[in-house]
């Protein structure tokens, strides 16, 4: 006896005939037939009556029917939770990446937690360190990366990842030969700051105010991207700063040097807006990249 059968029995019964329950089940009515038949033979009792005009349960077959009801409920119901949980986890997440983030993270990582998740899709915007917040908080963005300071009053704030800073030289410039460097060295030097957007320029400032250093800057004509900026620093024998992630790549006409004192960090945290629910897919994006470097 299969679920298949008891269900064609079923719609043989309440339609009154093989050829309308074919119908009802996208089948043929030899197929409806087989089925009754192969029920009849394993519980050795005719279930239906056949006649000219169509089919009527006998007594045994209103018994079997009141059963076979029962199962069919029960299968709609199992089906109908399925569907629910089907429609409960496919989730679409619009993820604000304030610049850099996706550069230390990777393509790679974002597809890997896509494998894993595959009923939540992800959309991505790469703004800067205002923007996103902004956008985020406008709705544009369920959730962002976003650079610390995040302002805790806005949103709930989850810390993902933290990046030591480092100061760089291009080729050209007179520390680029340097084993080290010193305070004194940099106060002779210019620089290339952030752009007026990323948080890092006031990292970069109060930084500067700590050791004592009053910096001479480089006007960058408000250009806020990263391999602009580099540019500028390298035309102009400028000092630059980099995260780590990017400090680390080896390049014949670049220097890193550690700051020589209070070292500076790049955090960023996954920051979701105060009145924004967070719903199972944001769990689970959360969960997968909230500290990551730890």
């Amino acid at each position: 006896m299969t679920l298949d059968q008891l269900m064609m029995f079923v719609t043989a019964c309440e339609s009154g005939s093989f050829g309308q329950a074919a119908r009802q089940t996208y089948t043929t009515r030899q197929a409806i037939s087989k089925a009754v038949t192969a029920l009849e033979n394993e519980l050795g009792r005719e279930l239906l009556v056949r006649t000219a005009v169509g089919v009527t349960p006998t007594d045994a077959g209103l018994k079997v029917l009141a059963q076979a009801l029962v199962i069919s409920q029960a299968r709609d119901q199992i089906l109908s939770m399925k569907r629910e949980s089907d429609e409960r986890l496919e989730e679409t997440l619009r993820v604000g990446c304030a610049y850099g983030v996706m550069g230390k993270l990777g393509v790679s990582c974002f597809s890997e937690f896509r494998d894993a998740n595959p009923h939540i899709h992800l959309t991505f915007g790469d703004e800067s360190d205002d923007t996103v917040e902004k956008k985020a908080l406008e709705g544009a963005y369920d959730l962002c990366f976003a650079v610390e300071p995040v302002d805790r009053a806005k949103f709930v704030v989850f810390p993902s990842f933290s990046e030591k800073v480092y100061l760089q030289v291009y080729a050209g410039h007179p520390l680029f030969n340097n084993a080290s460097m010193t305070l004194d060295d940099l106060r002779s030097c210019r620089f290339v700051q952030p752009g007026v957007q990323q948080k890092a320029r006031a990292l970069f400032a109060s930084w500067f105010e700590l050791v004592g250093i009053s910096p001479e800057f480089v006007d960058t004509a408000g250009i806020s991207e990263f391999s602009a900026l580099e540019n500028f620093a390298l035309s102009e024998k400028a000092v630059f700063i980099a995260p780590e992630y990017i400090a680390s790549i080896e390049r014949p006409h670049v220097r890193t040097f550690p700051p020589p004192v209070r070292s500076l960090s790049w955090d960023v945290s996954i920051a979701v807006p105060r009145d924004r629910k967070i719903t199972p897919g944001m769990s689970a994006l959360i969960g997968y990249f909230a500290g990551e470097d730890e």
